[in-house]
């Protein structure tokens, strides 16, 4: 478990929290990756021009695609810059 020492030191908050920001950012990618599957599938089924109906879910579904994307990246750069700076942390 979490029960050493270290855990308790700025280094291991820092790896510590860099590991939840990186579990749920992957988390969010695998959200991500169905939401892609539906915004493909919702494209496949479009013959000739789209309705009305069709374009209102593909922007739907484009504008969920990029908040997930946004939001994964924004996790993933935060797990990114707590682990790079861990040793720096509480001296």
């Amino acid at each position: 478990g979490l029960t050493s020492p270290w855990m308790f030191t700025g280094p291991g908050w820092g790896f510590a929290l860099g590991a939840l920001f990186a579990v749920v950012g992957f988390g969010f990618g695998f959200r991500l990756g169905r939401m892609t599957r539906k915004l493909a599938a919702d494209m496949s089924g479009i013959q000739g021009q789209p309705t009305e109906g069709q374009m209102l879910t593909l922007e739907a579904d484009q504008r969920q695609v990029y908040r997930l994307r946004l939001l994964q990246d924004t996790l993933l750069l935060l797990a990114l810059a707590c682990m790079a700076t861990a040793r720096y942390w509480g001296g």
